[in-house]
């Protein structure tokens, strides 16, 4: 038997305003709930708690330099569209910030061309449903002014993941480097463009196209995009 009742931690985060109501979790009592669909439910929450994060992201930008750039958002689209079509497996997209776009969070009204670039993209990235990443190697160079990390640390929130640099990654890294003419001794970039070339291709997003670019060789599933 199987009985549903209502779960007021999953209340609070998909609540009425999300669009979808209360969700009531399955809970077993003599039937175990299968596996595809526990994952189904927890994905599910996860996804929408993310969207309603970058939402929060988008509107705290909004407010500071103004409304969407609707054609910008489009061309954003364009490029995770192009990725994913030149990526030979089914994996999505999903989209790579680097220190310099993480402070539009630490230093707002620095740079508003900066802003609205990274306003647009996270707009993008929550329509669709598009995964946004940092690896932690920028994070050592975002932290390096402590009056940053508070700001960046909220900006990530539980959304924005933090992709860790464990050895598959920095043999990925270390490949990258060794394999761009002339060889890159940029740690740093390389694990942005790793973080990129792992987890499906996508958009770049960083104030150093020209260190990150050669590391790439011309992929075609990962799109750079300049900070400017």
């Amino acid at each position: 038997m199987i009985a549903l009742k209502s779960d007021p931690a999953l209340s609070r985060d998909l609540g009425n305003d999300c669009g979808c109501g209360t969700i009531d979790v399955v809970s077993m009592l003599s039937v175990r709930l299968p596996g595809d669909l526990a994952c189904f439910l927890e994905t599910a929450a996860r996804n929408e708690r993310d969207r309603r994060h970058l939402r929060g992201l988008v509107g705290e930008l909004v407010s500071r330099v103004g409304p969407v750039d609707e054609p910008q958002a489009g061309r954003f689209a364009s490029l995770l569209a192009e990725a994913a079509a030149a990526r030979a497996s089914d994996e999505d997209p999903v989209v790579v910030l680097d220190a310099d776009a993480l402070k539009v969070f630490s230093e707002p009204g620095a740079d508003d061309r900066a802003e609205q670039l990274v306003r647009d993209l996270l707009c993008t990235a929550e329509r669709t449903g598009t995964p946004v990443l940092v690896p932690v190697m920028v994070l050592t160079e975002a932290y390096r002014e402590p009056s940053a990390e508070d700001a960046i640390d909220r900006a990530l929130g539980e959304t924005i993941r933090v992709i860790p640099l464990d050895c598959e990654m920095a043999m990925r890294a270390g490949e990258l480097m060794g394999g761009c003419e002339p060889e890159s001794s940029d740690v740093i970039a390389a694990s942005v463009a790793a973080a990129a070339v792992h987890f499906g291709g996508g958009i770049i997003l960083t104030g150093n196209p020209h260190g990150i670019e050669p590391l790439l060789g011309g992929r075609a599933d990962v799109k750079v995009h300049e900070l400017s």
